[in-house]
């Protein structure tokens, strides 16, 4: 996302917070609006989507932060998920915002290196969108 872009919501609207805020990263736009528009549908909260981890970081600029949870895919191009989680939890003031890791790629290695970076959960692809919904009703507090 270019500097000067105003991030854009899943619904394609600009909204005040007064709801939950979710961003998703993912370089996948196919499977990034298919859980946009899930997430939109189940939690009636605000998405904001990103293609990788240098858009997200931009995003979370703009919007001050203000996210209840992230969803990141690891394997990306231009900053992949890894860096993303270690920059955003080098930030003081973004580092507590919790991150989901969402990928294909789900051994051991790769659980483990996510969760030391600081992701607070892993979902492998492909995934079951009622487990999705689960995992992030146990961490923004919505049913």
């Amino acid at each position: 996302m270019p500097e000067n872009e105003e991030p854009k919501y899943a619904d394609n609207s600009k909204k005040e917070f007064t709801t939950k805020h979710i961003l998703i990263i993912d370089d996948s736009k196919t499977l990034r609006k298919a859980l946009s528009n899930f997430i939109l549908k189940k939690f009636h909260c605000d998405v904001l989507e990103a293609e990788n981890g240098r858009d997200a970081m931009n995003i979370i600029r703009k919007e001050n932060g203000y996210f209840n949870l992230i969803l990141c895919d690891l394997m990306m191009p231009v900053m992949d998920g890894f860096t993303f989680i270690k920059t955003i939890k080098q930030h003081k003031k973004f580092k507590l915002i919790p991150i989901i890791c969402i990928t294909v790629k789900s051994d051991k290695s790769t659980v483990l290196r996510s969760i030391q970076l600081g992701a607070i959960d892993f979902i492998s692809k492909p995934y079951d969108l009622d487990s999705v919904a689960t995992k992030i009703s146990k961490f923004i507090d919505i049913k």
